[in-house]
């Protein structure tokens, strides 16, 4: 009776063993290598960034399509570096605002009036590097606007950041 309970106790050790070898190699699947941020520009047909921050001062540096509509706007973004152990990943990630904004893309106006939004980030596994371009318009005249984004993999979140972008005021 001993020599099976010790059986299965082995039996329930090698189980434990590989299954818990397997989550930490499933949570290293994927991690992120570097992180930066800030105003974007296009130079010679590629996105970078030009002034690295996260605390930047509104300004029109560029014409955005916004619901399909020429708009003047900040270009901004970030940039990951990233090892996916060279397999496709996509990223879930959500962001949110301190006041009311309208979220959407070049082609429609995905929610209006809306203190939070979702996007997915897919990343190719033979790419190492994305960069994820955005904008803002301050035509309405927003106060400052603070964005904390955070994304998730297998429902594990890998990257966290936030932004401020600030609105000059009127001046009197």
């Amino acid at each position: 009776m001993i020599k099976h309970i010790a059986i299965v106790f082995v039996i329930f050790m090698l189980c434990s063993c590989s299954t818990s070898t397997h989550r930490e190699g499933k949570n290293e699947s994927f991690k992120v290598l570097s992180f930066s941020q800030g105003k974007m520009k296009k130079v010679n047909e590629k996105w970078v960034i030009y002034e690295e921050t996260n605390d930047m001062l509104y300004e029109v540096n560029d014409k955005c399509i916004y619901n399909k509509k020429e708009i003047n706007c900040l270009r901004h973004g970030f940039t990951i570096s990233y090892d996916s152990k060279g397999a496709d990943v996509e990223l879930q990630c959500s962001v949110r605002t301190n006041i009311r904004v309208d979220a959407g893309n070049n082609e429609q106006v995905k929610k209006a009036d809306t203190y939070e939004d979702e996007f997915r980030m897919p990343l190719e596994g033979s790419e190492g590097e994305f960069v994820n371009v955005q904008y803002i318009d301050g035509a309405a005249g927003f106060n400052d606007l603070l964005l904390e984004t955070n994304c998730s993999f297998e429902g594990k979140k890998v990257l966290s950041f936030s932004q401020k972008v600030r609105m000059e005021k009127p001046k009197i």
